[in-house]
């Protein structure tokens, strides 16, 4: 908690933070991350070895039955929930025990999130993190500093092949992070990265953000795949010469067969694109297929258990189960993403994320994950949705929680005309429900123009 602190105290001083980030990439990395972060970089590169890779999957069997055991015994959810005695789990049966836990849905976990926390942590020492919510409901979880040192040594055992350095790669950002005013430049400079607000990807400003990703020489692109596509049409348009990076480093939506093609060409770099969740119950990286003009998903299977949920519409439902988040364990998590895992661990076809634009007053594309709807606060909202029906006007559509009171929707709607009142008329419609995709996800985003 003192470190986020201490990092957000940084963030509002932006020559202050630039120092900061300059001294960080100059001190050893022992200084900063936790004994977590280099066991587990050092556990990828032994599972890498073929000869070591069965000890590792003998640890990871160990590791998962300590996880199911501390689950039962200091998680008040599972102690209450689950009639399995921790006693009986060893390494031999932890995969049919972690059988007897049901499955987790989303819903549970938000409606019981006390219940989810380790008694054996305090809360003071772990940080919280939210989410937006790509299937139209947000989510709260609490992780403690080594367990987010954890998240970061996996994602680094993986671009780290690229040559990624966090601290000393030029890396050029799009993302949430980024944001500024619209009559403002879109571009923060910060130590070793640039970072570019995607709420300025749009004519006005596209060949002034091409000149400047150009001229910082980036070593690496990392964003939402959409923005950069926006990026790469425009340079091919314009026929600005490829670009040759050390990687393309994607999160946070699905990535498209014309996206990855249009990358390869563009960019002349691998592409990565991450699969991952707030919840911290999978992880996948896309690898390129055998013949080279595709790509696939694989997962890592140091980070965690995953399977199959075969849901009511036919669709094979990626579910997980970390072996690493003791603070907040969550098992056999429902992700509501499809896609049908291999006994090799491979998804060949992953979906279920979003990705989408809406138009803004002016007519221009605004990337719809820039919309923050936290402004909506989970204290009171169970389920969100961002609906366009007419340009230059958003609705948004909640579901109220128990918590909710008529008093509070002006509160909630003045925060998000504050927030994007320049860009949106926006609307606030209380709704009873809002339907399920035949996928199984609520969709978070519709924008029902028509595409040219």
């Amino acid at each position: 908690m003192v470190f986020s602190n201490v990092k957000t105290v940084l963030k509002r001083n932006r020559n202050l933070y630039r120092f900061g980030v300059w001294v960080k990439s100059r001190l050893p990395k022992r200084f900063y991350y936790s004994s977590a972060y280099r066991y587990i970089l050092s556990l990828n590169q032994q599972y890498e070895r073929p000869d070591q890779k069965e000890a590792v999957n003998a640890t990871l069997r160990r590791r998962l039955a300590n996880y199911l055991r501390e689950a039962l015994e200091a998680v008040p959810y599972y102690r209450e929930t689950v009639k399995v005695r921790p006693a009986d789990i060893d390494e031999s049966n932890a995969v049919d025990a972690l059988k007897e836990f049901p499955y987790l849905h989303k819903s549970t976990v938000m409606d019981n999130r006390e219940a989810f926390l380790n008694r054996r942590f305090n809360k003071e020492s772990l940080t919280s993190l939210t989410s937006g919510g790509s299937t139209g409901r947000g989510i709260e979880v609490w992780r403690s500093k080594a367990e987010m040192d954890i998240e970061t040594a996996f994602v680094l055992s993986e671009w780290g092949k690229l040559g990624l350095d966090w601290e000393k790669s030029r890396i050029v950002r799009f993302g949430a992070d980024a944001q500024k005013r619209d009559d403002e430049d879109p571009f923060l400079y910060w130590a070793n990265r640039l970072l570019i607000s995607t709420f300025h990807l749009h004519s006005r400003w596209m060949d002034e953000i091409c000149r400047a990703v150009i001229a910082f020489k980036p070593d690496f692109i990392w964003s939402y795949p959409s923005c950069v596509e926006i990026l790469a049409r425009y340079m091919e348009e314009h026929a600005k010469p490829p670009m040759r990076l050390k990687g393309i480093l994607l999160s946070s939506e699905t990535l498209q067969d014309h996206q990855y093609a249009l990358f390869k060409r563009i960019f002349d770099a691998p592409v990565s694109d991450l699969y991952a969740l707030t919840e911290r119950t999978n992880m996948a990286f896309s690898r390129e297929s055998e013949s080279g003009d595709g790509f696939y998903y694989r997962l890592v299977d140091t980070y965690g258990y995953s399977e199959n949920y075969r849901d009511e519409y036919g669709n094979d439902e990626v579910v997980g189960t970390s072996y690493w988040n003791i603070a907040m364990p969550l098992i056999r998590y429902r992700t509501y993403d499809i896609g049908t895992i291999d006994a090799n661990g491979i998804i060949r076809k992953l979906q279920g994320r979003t990705q989408d634009f809406f138009i803004d007053k002016k007519g221009r594309r605004i990337h719809a994950m820039s919309i923050n709807i936290r402004q909506c606060t989970w204290d009171f909202v169970s389920v969100f949705q961002l609906v366009q029906n007419t340009a230059g006007e958003l609705i948004i559509r909640i579901v109220p929680n128990k918590n909710y009171t008529e008093a509070l929707k002006e509160q909630i709607l003045n925060n998000i005309r504050q927030a994007y009142g320049e860009f949106f008329d926006v609307e606030l419609e209380i709704v009873g429900e809002i339907t399920r995709t035949k996928t199984g996800k609520r969709r978070s985003i519709v924008c029902n123009l028509e595409r040219r």
